[in-house]
């Protein structure tokens, strides 16, 4: 399915921003859903792997439970921004290219939605912790299952065709015919 740019816009970025999150997010959630890139393209195949998929997932994983430990460092340090901007860059040139536009500019997107998702989630995350006097743990619990089903949203939108055109929606979504005004 060709998404107008505007969508391919929006997807990139709330898919890096979840790689702003939690790294791996992002690539697991491509080898899991076969609908987000076309099986011709190099990156539908690439993540069609049953190596990326178990790769993908099980790194995912273990950032979720790794982030809970008390000595791993703030997702803004050095190292784990550059983790994620590349998580965010690779899934932007992924999506892109499996649109037939510009890899590097699906990139650009995605590292930058990564780094300002990091930044933002990490000032979030010390607010609620030290203002609010909420224990890291459950934010990080929180966190996880935002990740989890913002991914799903994202994920099934693929499956909706939605055109917006003056204030109208079309969806052909399951259980829903119609227009929605």
């Amino acid at each position: 399915m060709k998404l107008e740019k505007k969508q391919l816009f929006v997807r990139v970025a709330g898919m890096s921003a979840l790689a702003g999150m939690r790294s791996m997010s992002g690539p697991a959630l491509l080898s899991l859903d076969r609908k987000l890139l076309p099986e011709s393209s190099r990156a539908g195949r690439f993540f069609r792997s049953p190596y990326v998929l178990i790769g993908a997932n099980a790194l995912a994983l273990g950032e979720m439970i790794a982030d809970k430990l008390p000595f791993i460092p703030n997702r803004t340090a050095f190292p784990p921004l550059c983790a994620r901007a590349l998580s965010g860059a690779m899934i932007g040139a992924s999506l892109y290219a499996g649109e037939e536009l510009s890899p590097t500019e699906g990139a650009v997107v995605g590292g930058l939605s990564a780094i300002i998702a990091t930044y933002a989630t990490y000032q979030i995350r010390r607010t609620l912790t030290k203002t609010f006097l909420i224990p890291d743990f459950i934010i990080a619990l929180v966190e996880d299952s935002l990740i989890v089903n913002c991914g799903l949203i994202i994920s099934e939108s693929q499956t909706q065709a939605v055109s917006c055109d003056e204030g109208k929606i079309d969806a052909q979504a399951p259980g829903h015919h119609g227009m929605m005004h």
